[in-house]
């Protein structure tokens, strides 16, 4: 049986130890890319951590994509 290769991710990564031990760290990383840091716990994707900025700026174009 073959196992599936699995894609790497072209956006931004850290752990949730790193999340634990520096927080602003990440949202520096998050900032620094210009997008969100993918948050990954024991090989799978946790979560996904943006900046405030980041989150009001997604928040207004889907209010946006729902007012057309």
């Amino acid at each position: 049986m073959k196992r599936k290769k699995k894609k790497k991710l072209e956006v931004p990564t850290t752990s949730i130890t790193e999340v634990k031990k520096s927080p602003m760290d990440v949202f520096q990383q998050a900032r620094d890319a210009s997008t969100g840091v993918y948050v990954f716990n024991r090989e799978k994707i946790a979560g996904v951590m943006l900046t405030q900025e980041q989150y009001e700026t997604l928040l207004q174009e889907l209010a946006e994509k729902r007012a057309i």
